[in-house]
């Protein structure tokens, strides 16, 4: 049987569809294992130790991944990668089936998940930047979105149904059944030829030292620089503000009150998506990130500012809203500036840079907020007489204030930020790595390699 063309935004549609229902399926399991650690050990230090070991082995991986990715053909990464993380995921099903789970498997397990995860990323970026045409690529991206969206919508409604009727069995089993899918999909589009995308320049052993080379080309750049020092707070902001708003709409509103401004903020998420999927994007990209990153620190300020759950709710929204069309257009960025022969590299730094700042989040949010924050601003608290008025007193309000305080200096570093002439006309200083008519990206490695020196 032959397959379709292995390019194009119809043969990446195709294996997005994989991608989609496998990152579900991933999800699922993650949502499930956590359940598990905490019916099993009634321990909330246990459960948010998952989170951490789902994060540091990632970060740490990423220094290897990028030189993989560029070595070898993006999507067979994609490949092995999926492959790993579906043998742990068989190994998870053996040791529920013989109901010998343990705690330090599961965390052995999430360890392992979490590092083909790292190489996976990567390979992804780099991949749809050789697979899509450039003018497609905004598109493409906001399918990403719309993956990403469904991975975070998917596993409270359908986890919760699972595992409260069959067990964690069964999640199990829809996360190999979304792995086998996820394959099938790769072999209908046919699977790469050759291990290497670009062998005139790859053909060479990984050296740990060449990661550095995805740092410098980045470092050499301002203008990439500070959209990567700005989309790194982005998810500072992002991370702290899924801690925060929890106890923020529970310091003034019910249970169910939080469930309903919850799922309201994931259809925003969706809507958001899907908006950016089919939109091609703001010809400015650097002003379509800026300016949306603004929109969406606005949402913030609102959702913190206020006292009323259900404008705590709208705030939230219009935040989810427009970092859909931040992170789609922030993608098309690296993907047309970053030649190909660095592509995996320099994605992986971009990477590490966004997930060491979400894991700062997790960690430094609820403290900032219980330990200065909150006693700022309770009733006769040094600040009250200052921002009271404007904020409010007493509990929940220091939570409000910290997500305000996120939100306005996220408005500002993206206005700042196209302020530097070399952020502001991005776009023009540094010429795009993919042709307009291509999307394989320059004709060879060296040639990137030498724009690369040159620029």
């Amino acid at each position: 049987m032959r397959g379709l063309s292995q390019s194009g935004l119809k043969a990446f549609s195709v294996i997005w569809s994989g991608q989609l229902v496998s990152s579900v399926g991933s999800a699922l399991t993650a949502f499930g294992l956590g359940i598990w650690v905490y019916q099993n050990t009634g321990s909330v230090t246990s459960f948010g130790a998952v989170m951490l070991v789902a994060m540091l082995p990632k970060i740490a991986a990423f220094l290897v991944a990028g030189m993989v990715v560029d070595h070898y053909h993006p999507r067979w990464v994609m490949i092995v990668s999926d492959t790993c993380a579906a043998f742990g995921t068989l190994v998870l099903a053996a040791l529920v089936a013989r109901n010998s789970l343990e705690l330090w498997h599961v965390y052995l397990l999430v360890a392992f998940t979490a590092t083909c995860n790292a190489f996976y990323l990567p390979a992804n970026g780099s991949m749809t930047a050789q697979m899509v045409p450039k003018k497609d690529l905004q598109r493409a991206n906001g399918m990403a979105q719309l993956t990403q969206a469904a991975s975070e919508l998917a596993p409270p409604v359908l986890g919760s149904l699972i595992m409260s009727r069959w067990g964690l069995t069964w999640i199990i089993v829809v996360d190999v059944a979304s792995f086998i899918f996820a394959s099938l999909t790769q072999i209908a589009v046919g699977l790469p030829r050759g291990k290497l995308a670009d062998p005139t320049e790859n053909e060479r052993n990984v050296r740990l030292g060449d990661f550095m080379e995805g740092w410098r080309f980045l470092s050499m750049r301002r203008g990439l620089m500070g959209l990567s020092l700005v989309m790194t707070y982005t998810e500072f902001t992002i991370g702290a503000a899924a801690v925060l708003f929890t106890p923020l709409v529970l310091s003034r509103a019910s249970v169910t009150t939080l469930g309903v401004l919850l799922t309201a903020a994931g259809l925003a998420t969706l809507a958001g998506a899907v908006l950016a999927t089919l939109w091609a994007g703001p010809k400015r990209r650097v002003f379509g990130v800026m300016g949306f990153n603004i929109a969406a620190g606005a949402g913030l300020v609102l959702a913190g500012a206020t006292t009323r759950p259900l404008v705590m709710g709208v705030g939230v929204m219009i935040g989810v809203f427009f970092l859909q069309l931040v992170g789609a257009s922030n993608r098309t960025i690296w993907q047309c500036k970053i030649p190909v022969a660095l592509r995996g590299r320099v994605i992986s730094v971009v990477l590490m840079l966004a997930f060491i700042s979400e894991a700062l989040a997790y960690s430094l949010s609820g403290a900032l907020a219980d330990r200065v924050f909150e006693p700022l601003f309770a009733r006769g608290g040094s600040i009250v007489a200052l921002l009271g008025p404007w904020i409010g007193t007493g509990a929940g309000r220091g939570i409000g204030a910290l997500l305000s305080f996120l939100g306005l200096t996220a408005m500002v570093l993206s206005a700042g930020a196209l302020l530097d002439s070399r952020v502001r006309y991005l776009d023009r200083e540094i010429p795009d790595a993919l042709r307009d008519s291509a999307p394989s990206g320059p004709a060879s490695g060296r040639e990137a390699v030498a724009e690369c020196k040159r620029s």
